[in-house]
């Protein structure tokens, strides 16, 4: 993926992967240097600070654990809500398995 060039391609690229904002840590700071070339009153310039912010947005957004599915064979945890009730489950897998959060989607 090429860097952007101009203000409205720095929009489209982080508008493309604003949904796995709330999967990235620290998302928003991440991505600081490119929301200051958005700015209307500032002429637009790409620095080094913008290309590290490019960079590395592109990796944690490929980077695991951002989706993956889920691993029937151990533990996990889900949630489904009902307006504001939330119902939590267990699998039916080992008893004192470790668990760990991962984020899974389905379309």
């Amino acid at each position: 993926m090429k860097p952007p060039r101009n203000s409205k391609e720095v929009s489209k690229f982080l508008g493309m992967f604003q949904w796995y904002a709330k999967f990235i840590k620290n998302y928003a700071d991440l991505c600081e240097p490119l929301y200051n070339l958005k700015r209307r009153l500032k002429k637009f310039t790409w620095s080094i600070e913008a290309q590290k912010a490019f960079d590395v947005v592109k990796v944690a957004i490929t980077k695991a654990p951002v989706l993956k599915l889920p691993d029937f064979q151990k533990l996990y945890y889900y949630g489904v809500i009902y307006g504001c009730k939330l119902n939590r489950g267990r699998s039916s897998s080992k008893q004192g398995a470790k668990t760990s959060s991962i984020c899974f989607s389905y379309a």
